[in-house]
């Protein structure tokens, strides 16, 4: 499916959706926002909107706090928080200071107005002030008004009366003269009703509701400039049906120069670069008879032998290195460390699937989880504090995604979604995560924050297509993966971040397995 040839830019998507938050669209004005926030995490405008659409207090407080962070001297923000309820985080500040101080060295710019000039919230005594000097105004007007209606002009009355006269022969003309009512006004009736203020009462806050701040379309705020896929280079894994294992392929991110590295005769799946660009792991069957088997085993049928992990260059496929001799029938979704000096997989050594890690040069095995349920599909965080994993650990059969933290061993979940999610995969800058779930029927590929927040759902409209082995570019601006949107089999695309396009990588008879772009060298 080609992408779309002229996308919408930021300031596009953030107009739609104020305008649909505007307009109470609360479910498209989350989906638009998302998609802006997602290219532009720090816009404050978009948080402040966000802020007023989503569903639940808690993250209504996480959208004010971020852009409280990002602005300290947003009195919207402030206010918002503190008529919540919500304490105002120690590390923002008062808005005060060094932060206004440096706001202030900036051209002014509109800014959403304020409920209130004070943090405390309003005075009732001024607000009962103000109520009776209104009430003041419209009897004074009144008053006014029926002077004019009662007691009109002695001038303007003998104008009227001589124009009348003038058509009129004078020998006709009445003898009576106008008589003037110059009785004193009556007072204007008052109706409404008095209202006696309680000066301690609880005032509640009014409803919150970010004013738009303008964005200059004439001048754009300059951006990066994108990366092109054709100055990719990918290596990928997929099965011929006359072969028992994957075969080794390389091609530019656009499907030029594609080339055969290795064939399914020797073996290569479930590959993953290093973070210089220098060495790949992958998987090979090698001979010999697992010790744990498993009828249900996810591995592809009629492979025979036990998965072991091997390391080689782009350069040189066939002179691989082999670091494990495990014994278990299945192994997969081997990962790097950031510093490139440990692998994590997955294996069922111990009888079922669970997460270990072993270094590069084989030694120094060990098992990272211990649980009832199979863990899968590992990945580093790019601090390399953090592995994110699948497990079905609380929900057997359904596989939800964790955290688990190298320094303290505690283990987090991060979705609780309808169906599986699975096969998570940290960006570049380790501030979001990319994963699998087929809550919607189909497998589909969604995003969130490193911490769980904000799911957003990135192949939208695919016909039931189903997706499968995700991987980030090493800039973070795209997404390569398989699917079956345009063929019975897996082929490769390409899901660019920045407006959702995605684009064919390459064409191929065989059935897509894995993928891994090769970085750049430093």
């Amino acid at each position: 499916m080609a992408g779309n040839p002229n996308p919408p830019n930021i300031q596009d998507r953030l107009r739609e959706g104020i305008e649909a938050a505007r307009r109470g669209d609360r479910v498209n004005a989350r989906r638009l926002l998302q998609q802006v926030l997602i290219i532009e995490r720090d816009n404050e405008v978009a948080l402040m909107w966000m802020a007023s659409v989503v569903d639940s207090l808690s993250e209504r407080r996480a959208f004010l706090e971020r852009a409280l962070r990002l602005n300290p001297s947003n009195t919207r923000a402030r206010e918002a928080l503190q008529k919540m309820g919500a304490p105002i985080p120690a590390d923002i500040g008062s808005g005060t200071g060094a932060a206004r101080t440096t706001a202030s060295s900036r051209p002014a710019a509109p800014r959403p107005a304020a409920t209130s000039t004070r943090s405390g919230g309003v005075n009732p005594y001024l607000l009962a002030a103000g109520i009776v000097a209104a009430l003041t105004i419209i009897i004074v007007i009144a008053a006014l008004l029926s002077d004019q209606t009662q007691t009109p002009a002695l001038d303007s009355v003998n104008a009227t009366f001589a124009a009348a006269n003038s058509g009129i022969n004078a020998a006709q003309q009445p003898t009576v003269q106008p008589t003037i009512d110059t009785r004193p006004p009556t007072d204007t009736p008052f109706f409404g009703v008095i209202v006696t203020l309680d000066p301690n009462r609880n005032v509640l806050p009014p409803t919150f509701t970010p004013t738009f701040t303008p964005l200059p379309t004439d001048t754009p705020t300059p951006t990066a400039t994108p990366f092109p896929p054709e100055l990719y280079t990918v290596l990928f894994t997929a099965y011929d049906e006359s072969v028992e294992q994957a075969s080794l392929f390389t091609s530019s991110g656009t499907g030029e120069n594609l080339a055969l590295l290795g064939t399914g005769s020797s073996g290569y799946s479930d590959i993953a670069f290093d973070s210089i660009g220098q060495r790949f792991v992958f998987v090979r069957y090698v001979e010999g008879t697992p010790a744990n088997t498993d009828p249900d085993s996810p591995t592809p049928p009629d492979i025979s032998g036990i998965p072991q992990l091997f390391i080689t260059t782009p350069n040189a496929a066939e002179n691989v290195v082999q670091i494990t001799g495990l014994t278990g029938s299945r192994l997969s979704s081997p990962r790097w460390s950031p510093n490139n000096e440990q692998i994590v997989f997955s294996s069922n050594e111990d009888g079922d699937d669970e997460i270990w890690i072993v270094n590069i040069d084989g030694n120094n095995l060990r098992q990272l989880t211990a649980n009832s349920g199979v863990d899968l599909m590992p990945d580093f965080s790019p601090d390399g504090t953090k592995i994110v994993f699948a497990s079905d650990q609380e929900s057997p059969g359904l596989l939800e995604i964790y955290e688990l933290d190298l320094q303290t061993n505690a283990i987090r979940r991060l979705t609780d979604e309808a169906g599986s999610n699975y096969y998570p995969r940290y960006s570049p800058d380790g501030t979001r995560i990319a994963f699998l779930s087929d809550q919607g029927g189909d497998a589909d590929i969604y995003i969130m924050d490193a911490d769980g927040q904000r799911k957003f759902l990135l192949t939208i409209d695919d016909n039931g297509a189903e997706d499968r082995a995700i991987t980030w570019s090493p800039e973070g601006e795209y997404i390569a993966f398989a699917s079956t949107r345009e063929s019975e089999n897996f082929q490769w695309y390409l899901l660019r971040l920045r407006d959702n396009a995605i684009f064919p990588l390459v064409e191929i008879e065989n059935e897509a397995q894995s993928i891994s772009f090769i970085p750049p060298q430093r």
